[in-house]
């Protein structure tokens, strides 16, 4: 029988939610891309101004290259806050942490899922919350606002995730 060690309980919302899509928007190449695409408007804006340009094209080419890049990023922010608005608030979620591993139940759902810690991706510390990626892509997030017990759970995890799975704990 599993010794309990540890327990989290949580209800996601969608600024929960819309926390962790901006940290994995902005730690990822595909999220990253459109964030290059705008800076290189903004160089480009720079690079043709009339203010340092020899050969300066246009004033209105200069302000469009500004409105695009801002557009590109603004776009992605909002697209990330349309998305987790729509997932809307989650059940009531619980997280205990076992020797054996991370066990993680939902209510009113009958399953609850033992992941060893030897098949967790990696643990996130951000601002706001702790990030438990089972995979690549995919992550149990865990506020700080539904656990006094923060530290101690770093602490766990440190103790039984290895040194390069951890970032920022």
């Amino acid at each position: 029988m599993d010794k309990e060690i540890l327990t989290a309980e949580c209800d996601l919302n969608s600024d929960d939610i819309y926390s962790y899509n901006i940290y994995h928007t902005y730690t990822h190449l595909s999220g990253l891309k459109w964030v290059i695409i705008a800076c290189i408007a903004f160089v480009v804006a720079l690079v043709t101004s009339p203010l340092i340009s020899k050969h300066p094209v246009d004033r209105i080419y200069t302000i469009l290259y500004v409105l695009l890049g801002a557009a590109l990023i603004i776009k992605q922010r909002i697209d990330l806050k349309i998305a987790s608005i729509r997932q809307g608030d989650t059940e009531h979620l619980k997280y205990e942490f076992l020797d054996e591993g991370l066990r993680v139940s939902a209510d009113g759902d009958g399953n609850n899922a033992l992941l060893p810690w030897a098949n967790l991706y990696k643990a996130v510390r951000t601002k706001k919350q702790l990030l438990i990626y089972h995979d690549r892509n995919h992550a149990y997030i865990i506020p700080d606002r539904c656990t006094d017990k923060m530290p101690e759970i770093t602490g766990f995890l440190k103790k039984h995730m290895a040194d390069h799975q951890l970032v920022r704990i």
